[in-house]
């Protein structure tokens, strides 16, 4: 399927729902005919996957087609980003977890916070730069909040995409959630694990109690629009 006019249409964002239990499994926006890619990618990309595409996929062998939703159009870009995040932000808050691979444009920095957390926000003091031999790994699709420091540990120590040869170079890992940062680790012992057929890195650690005082509640900066990647090895404010 495509668009007739596709340029009345403007940004969008939509929905994609599995057809079995009406059950939505993607946010997302685009313009043009973007919508309909996703299918062809599962359909043409045989070495791809994705939990999205795995669930198109499944949809398909069950020969039924996804069902697509344009939920508001007409919009500009910058509307389509800020409705797509907030989107995001709410199936997650009702305990309904999406396919998508990143929470939606600036969604750390303006996304779904209690009370409490937007007082902090505005309130704590800045990570100015990642010191050498640090990484920050973004657990918002892996942790719950409210949870405990050791389900912090353990949305943290696995699994990532990690150059195997610098990792003798890390000597600490901070956790940020929602663009602060909750929990300081050391003592690291890598280990791979194998996901889909490629190489992904976990840590077994200790949690760095010296210096979680220096780091522990730090705001850390955004990523940068469409960087999906959760670690960083070094980062800035603009």
């Amino acid at each position: 399927m495509r668009f007739s006019n596709p340029e009345e249409i403007g940004s969008y964002v939509y929905a994609l729902v599995d057809p079995n239990n009406k059950e939505i499994f993607y946010i997302g926006k685009g313009k043009e005919n973007r919508v309909f890619q996703h299918a062809e990618d599962a359909i043409d990309s045989e070495h791809q996957s994705s939990d999205k595409i795995e669930r198109i996929r499944t949809i398909h062998k069950n020969k039924q087609d996804v069902l697509i939703y344009i939920v508001r159009h007409n919009l500009t870009e910058e509307e389509a980003f800020i409705l797509e995040s907030s989107l995001i932000d709410l199936m997650e808050l009702i305990g309904k977890p999406l396919t998508n691979l990143q929470g939606g444009y600036n969604s750390s920095l303006y996304g779904l916070m209690s009370a409490d957390e937007i007082e902090r926000r505005y309130t704590l003091e800045k990570l100015s730069s990642l010191p050498k031999g640090f990484i920050c790994i973004n657990i918002n699709k892996t942790y719950k909040r409210g949870a405990d420091a050791q389900a912090i540990y353990n949305a943290t120590k696995e699994a990532w995409v990690i150059n195997k040869n610098k990792l003798n170079e890390i000597t600490h890992v901070l956790s940020e959630y929602r663009g602060r940062v909750v929990g300081v680790f050391t003592n690291l012992k890598w280990y791979p694990i194998e996901i889909r057929g490629k190489i992904r890195f976990g840590f077994n650690g200790d949690f760095a109690n010296n210096i979680q005082d220096e780091y522990l509640n730090k705001l850390v900066p955004p990523r940068r629009k469409g960087a999906i990647a959760p670690v960083r090895h070094n980062f800035n404010w603009d």
